[in-house]
């Protein structure tokens, strides 16, 4: 068989695949967004920030599918890559807080991130879908070498 057509095959196996193992179920979502911000972290130690931001920005592409992609803050609590928003890119967010108990998310994401390298973090915010403020569950995972971590959430 040519390659193009193996090519064309194993594209169509790998998006199969991933409309399966993404289903929309809380296990699903959990994993979907660990490995999102584990691949992005590792994409930026390996491309830098710049050029990293520039493949987490594309829209359908391994790294923000709708409502699921990659942001990155670094240890001032800049955000670094904002795919949804780009234009927030370079703005510091230090201060942010949870709409219901006012715990400081964003020093909440960078404690962990500096503390123990990753993990989840569970707030309160508002579904960009529904409108709704609900409980959103980010993975956090520090940029080995820098001073950054990459993350990634999901909705309940």
């Amino acid at each position: 068989m040519p390659r193009s057509i193996l090519w064309v095959l194993s594209i169509a196996v790998a998006t199969a695949g991933l409309g399966l193992a993404f289903a929309g179920t809380p296990e699903n979502d959990s994993e979907r967004v660990k490995k999102l911000a584990t691949d992005g972290a590792a994409l930026i130690a390996g491309e830098g920030i710049e050029n990293a931001c520039k493949m987490l920005r594309v829209q359908n592409g391994p790294y923000f599918h709708g409502e699921y992609y990659v942001f990155v803050f670094d240890f001032a609590g800049v955000w670094r890559c904002y795919p949804p928003h780009p234009e927030a890119e370079g703005q510091s967010i230090i201060d942010l807080r949870d709409p219901v108990d006012g715990r400081p998310l964003v020093r909440d994401m960078i404690s962990l991130a500096k503390e123990r390298g990753e993990g989840w973090l569970d707030y309160h915010w508002t579904d960009p879908v529904n409108g709704k403020i609900e409980i959103k569950s980010t993975f956090v995972k520090r940029v080995p070498g820098a001073e950054l971590f990459a993350a990634s959430g999901y909705y309940h």
